[in-house]
């Protein structure tokens, strides 16, 4: 099982952690899931739970113009930056906090054995792919790709050659 997994929207993308991607998938979902039943949409319910899937299976990677009716991608950007908004605050999460979150069924979100995990770089993951969405994330210099979710912040990781 590899510890990254790819974020993409109209053949832009990065890499990223897969624990924070799925920290923030699953912050989002209970942000969608809180949404009052005339705020949601008639297809949120089949979106929300295709990201359950990308929290739980972290082999898949998340492209978002898959995954979300065209009309639904500002709802999304709304349902993301939310999540960050309150990741943000929130600063750390433990392994027991997350066993508590329902967003995900009974699944759990995997941490990789970490007890604690700093958001930090779950909410620049979520920032970075609001800016994806919004097609204002800067590209990586040539030969790279942008590799977001880690600590340290943002870095570059370098493209393979085709074999």
């Amino acid at each position: 099982m590899s510890k990254t997994r790819t974020v993409t929207i109209g053949g832009r993308g990065f890499w990223a952690y897969d624990v924070s991607v799925s920290l923030l998938l699953a912050e989002t979902i209970r942000v969608g899931m809180e949404l009052s039943h005339d705020q949601q949409p008639s297809w949120l319910p089949e979106a929300l739970d295709k990201l359950r899937t990308l929290v739980i299976v972290t082999d898949f990677g998340v492209a978002i113009d898959d995954d979300w009716p065209s009309q639904g991608v500002d709802l999304l950007v709304q349902l993301i930056n939310e999540a960050n908004r309150r990741l943000a605050a929130r600063g750390s999460i433990t392994a027991a906090e997350v066993a508590e979150w329902k967003a995900v069924g009974a699944d759990q979100v995997h941490l990789r054995g970490a007890e604690v995990v700093d958001l930090s770089p779950v909410v620049e993951l979520g920032q970075a792919t609001v800016q994806l969405i919004h097609g204002t994330l800067p590209p990586p210099p040539a030969g790279t790709w942008w590799f977001y979710g880690n600590e340290g912040g943002p870095r570059t990781i370098g493209m393979r050659e085709p074999t």
